[in-house]
C-alpha cells in the first residue's frame, strides 16, 4: 500500500486566498475518494483545528511543533545577503526533523503550499507552484519579500522530483523561468471546486445582497485589473441598469480604484466589499447579473468554476488560462486590458437572455468533471505511476 506523505507544517490558517482553498479542496476529494492509499498530513496544532474534519479512513493526522523561531531570523540574513548556498544550508536546519518525519511516514511527500520545506529528503517531493506572479509583478511586493521569494521558489523548483501545474500556461511559465526543469515532470492537474459546498441550500435573510448587479471577487491586485472593469462599466453606466461590486482584500490597488470610483462619480454604483464569508459570497454569486474575470494573469480561475456551479455566466479575459478553461466551459472572452471589447461583451449578456441561459445550463452539466474528488484521482493515478 503506498503512503502518501502530504506536508502542512508551513501552511497558515488563516490566511484567506487561493493557496489555502486549494488545500481545503484537496483534503475534501481525498476524504471521499475510494483508493487504497494511505494519507498521512503532516500539520501543526494550529493548522489541524482548521483541516480535523476531513479526517476519515484515507487521512490520518501527524501532529508536529513548529521549528524554533530562531530560524526565521538566521533565513532573514541569508535573504539580505542575498545567498541561495546560505539559505540553502539554514533551511535544511530548520526542517530536518520534519523531513526525517516525511520520509519516515510516507513514500512520496506532497507539499501542495508552494515553497519546499527542506531540500535533502530521501523520498520524491512534489509541490504545486500556483503562479509565478513575482516573476511578472515584482512592484506588488515589498523589497525584502521579493527577494526572500526569488531565493525561495528557485530552491523549491530546483530541489522537488515534480511540480504540478493547474493549467498549460504555468507549466510554459515554469520552464521559461527556470530553465533547469523538464516537462515530464511538471504534471498538469487542474483546479477543483467543491460542488456540495457551493450549493445553496436556503436562503439567508439576514444577509442582505443586492441586485442587478456585475460581480468581480478577486484581489485588489493591479494584475487583477480593476480598473479595466471599471472604464468598462464607466461607459455602459447609462444603458443597462447594473451596479458593479468587487469583494477581495484590499491591497495594492485599492486606493487606484477609490480615486477612479471617485474622480468618476461610481459611489452610488460601484461597491468595494473587502473579504467575506462564504456565505455572502455565494450569494453574492447567486444574484449577480453576471461574473467579471479581468486579470491580467494567473494559473487558473477558481471565480470560473464556482460562478459555473452556482449558476451564473462568465464574461472573462482572454488569458491563456482563461481559454483553456473555455475548452471545457462556456465562457464570454475580451481582449486582456481592453475595456471596450468588455463593454461590448457585458451588453450582450445584457441584452440576450437566451446567451445567458445557455451559459448557465451548459456549464452547470460539465462543471462535474472539475468536482475535487475527480482532480484527486488525477493525483492518485500521478502518485501511483511513481516508483
Amino acid at each position: 500500500m503506498k503512503r502518501i506523505c502530504i506536508d502542512l507544517s508551513a501552511m497558515n490558517s488563516d490566511y484567506k486566498g487561493g493557496v489555502n482553498t486549494y488545500v481545503h479542496g484537496i483534503l475534501s476529494g481525498i476524504s471521499k475518494v475510494k483508493t487504497i492509499i494511505r494519507f498521512n498530513i503532516v500539520c501543526t496544532n494550529q493548522v489541524y483545528k482548521s483541516i480535523k474534519n476531513y479526517k476519515s479512513k484515507n487521512i490520518n493526522f501527524i501532529k508536529v511543533k513548529e521549528p524554533p523561531s530562531f530560524y526565521k531570523y538566521l533565513l532573514k540574513i541569508c535573504v539580505v545577503l542575498n545567498s541561495r548556498e546560505l539559505y540553502y544550508f539554514i533551511n535544511n536546519l530548520k526542517w530536518q526533523k520534519l523531513t526525517n518525519i516525511c520520509d519516515k511516514i510516507g513514500d512520496i511527500t506532497y507539499i501542495p503550499t508552494t515553497i519546499l520545506n527542506g531540500y535533502n529528503g530521501l523520498k520524491p517531493r512534489i509541490i504545486s507552484i500556483h503562479d509565478i506572479q513575482h516573476m511578472h509583478y515584482p512592484e506588488n511586493f515589498r523589497f525584502f519579500e521579493l527577494r526572500s521569494m526569488r531565493i525561495a521558489y528557485y530552491l523549491s523548483a530546483k530541489y522537488s522530483h515534480t511540480i504540478q501545474a493547474s493549467s498549460e500556461f504555468i507549466k510554459k511559465d515554469l520552464l521559461k523561468n527556470y530553465n533547469f526543469l523538464k516537462k515530464k515532470f511538471i504534471p498538469v492537474i487542474r483546479e477543483g471546486i467543491d460542488i456540495n459546498k457551493f450549493r445553496i441550500k436556503k436562503k439567508n435573510k439576514q444577509i442582505k445582497i443586492l441586485n442587478n448587479y456585475l460581480f468581480y471577487p478577486a484581489q485588489l491586485w493591479p494584475h487583477k485589473d480593476h480598473i479595466t472593469v471599471l472604464k468598462a462599466f464607466n461607459k455602459i453606466k447609462t444603458k443597462c441598469n447594473l451596479d458593479l461590486i468587487f469583494t477581495g482584500a484590499k491591497l495594492s490597488s485599492y486606493k487606484e480604484i477609490k480615486n477612479f470610483v471617485e474622480k468618476n462619480k461610481l459611489n452610488d454604483r460601484v461597491k468595494v466589499l473587502g473579504l467575506v464569508k462564504l456565505e455572502k459570497l455565494k450569494l453574492l454569486y447567486k444574484n449577480a447579473h453576471a461574473i467579471i474575470i479581468a486579470a491580467k494573469y494567473e494559473s487558473s480561475s477558481l471565480p470560473i468554476l464556482e460562478a459555473s456551479c452556482i449558476g451564473v455566466p462568465v464574461i472573462a479575459s482572454n488569458t491563456e488560462p482563461n481559454l483553456e478553461l473555455g475548452k471545457h466551459l462556456k465562457v464570454l472572452l475580451f481582449k486582456v486590458s481592453n475595456f471596450n471589447d468588455l463593454k461590448k461583451k457585458i451588453l450582450k449578456i445584457y441584452n440576450d437572455k437566451n446567451l445567458k441561459s445557455d451559459m448557465i445550463f451548459y456549464n452547470k452539466k460539465k462543471i462535474k468533471r472539475f468536482e475535487w474528488i475527480n482532480v484527486v484521482n488525477q493525483y492518485i493515478k500521478y502518485f501511483n505511476s511513481l516508483k
